[in-house]
C-alpha cells in the first residue's frame, strides 16, 4: 500500500515557518540599509572572528536604535550557510529576544573553533629547525608578532635570539653588535637571509659548471672502436745501432733498418749453408 508524501510536505513547509526569534525581533520593520556586504559563517570557523567582522559590516547600515536589536539579529541570522544555518534552525522557537542571547547561543555551539590568544610566549617557543632557511623563519616571527598586541621590544629580541640556529650567521650579528630595535632586527635579518640565498645559488651554479666540465672530459676518453688496433710505437734510439737507416731494407728480416748485403744474421745463415754444401761434396765417393 502506497503512502501519500504531502504529510511530509506539509511538516517540511512548518519546520521552515518556524523561528526562534520572538515576535519583537521577527516582526520590527527595517530601515532600507542599501546594498551591505556581510561577511558569511560556515561552521567551521573562528566565531569571534566573525562576530568581529559582522559588527564591522552592521555599523554601515545605520539603523535607527529601535531597529539594532531587530536587525542585528536578522541580518546575522541571513548571513549563516551550511551546518551553522541548521544549527539556527535548531535552536528552540521564540528563545532569542535580543542580540546578545544569540551571540552568546552561538559562541557555545561553535567555541571549538576559538583561537587561543596569541602571546609573547609563542614568541619564545618558536625556533628555527636546523636546515630551515632565515627567510622562512623570520616570516613565521613575522606572523606571530602581528597578532600580539602592546608586544615588549626587549621581550621580543630576546626571543629571535633565543631562536634562530646557534651557527646562523646572524645570530652571531645579534651577539656581535647592539640591535636597536625589534624592527632594526628584523630588518638586519632581511639583509642576511638574502645573502644566505645569493650564497646557495652561487653553490648551486658552480656544482652545474663543474659536473657539466667532468662530462664534457669523460666523453673524450673513448675506448677504441671494436676490431681496430692499438700499436706502441718505441721512439727512443736508446738500443738503435750507429748505422741504423731507415732507407735500407733488409730481406732477410723484411724491415728497414740495414740492408740485406749488410745484415750479419743473412750473412751467418749463407755461410753455414755453404759449410753444409761443402761438407756434402767431401763425402761423396
Amino acid at each position: 500500500m502506497a503512502t501519500s508524501a504531502a504529510p511530509d510536505i506539509d511538516l517540511a513547509i512548518e519546520e521552515t515557518q518556524r523561528t526562534s526569534f520572538t515576535e519583537r525581533i521577527a516582526g520590527m520593520k527595517l530601515s532600507t540599509v542599501g546594498k551591505i556586504k556581510f561577511p558569511e559563517y560556515s561552521g567551521n570557523s573562528d566565531p569571534k572572528a566573525h562576530i568581529r567582522a559582522f559588527r564591522l559590516a552592521i555599523s554601515r547600515t545605520h539603523l535607527k536604535d529601535n531597529e539594532k536589536e531587530a536587525g542585528y539579529c536578522r541580518f546575522f541570522a541571513e548571513n549563516l550557510a551550511g551546518s551553522a544555518l541548521e544549527w539556527f534552525a535548531g535552536l528552540e522557537e521564540n528563545s532569542i529576544d535580543n542580540f546578545t542571547q544569540l551571540v552568546s547561543a552561538f559562541l557555545k555551539q561553535y567555541s571549538v573553533f576559538i583561537e587561543t590568544r596569541t602571546t609573547e610566549a609563542d614568541l619564545w617557543n618558536l625556533k628555527q629547525a636546523p636546515f630551515e632557511h632565515l627567510r622562512a623563519y623570520i616570516n613565521k616571527f613575522r606572523e606571530i608578532k602581528a597578532k600580539i598586541a602592546n608586544l615588549n621590544d626587549g621581550v621580543a629580541l630576546a626571543a629571535l635570539k633565543n631562536g634562530v640556529w646557534f651557527s646562523s650567521k646572524f645570530k652571531e650579528e645579534m651577539s656581535v653588535r647592539a640591535l636597536v630595535s625589534l624592527d632594526n632586527a628584523l630588518h638586519r635579518a632581511s639583509h642576511f637571509a638574502a645573502y644566505e640565498e645569493d650564497v646557495a645559488n652561487l653553490k648551486e651554479q658552480f656544482l652545474a659548471s663543474k659536473n657539466a666540465a667532468s662530462k664534457k672530459t669523460s666523453t673524450t676518453k673513448e675506448a677504441p672502436t671494436k676490431g681496430q688496433h692499438s700499436y706502441a710505437i718505441d721512439n727512443s734510439t736508446k738500443n738503435r745501432s750507429s748505422t741504423f737507416d731507415l732507407n735500407k731494407h733488409c730481406d732477410f728480416h723484411k724491415r728497414k733498418g740495414h740492408s740485406t748485403e749488410e745484415c750479419r744474421a743473412a750473412l751467418r745463415e749463407k755461410r753455414e749453408k755453404g759449410g753444409r754444401r761443402n761438407s756434402q761434396e767431401d763425402e761423396l765417393p
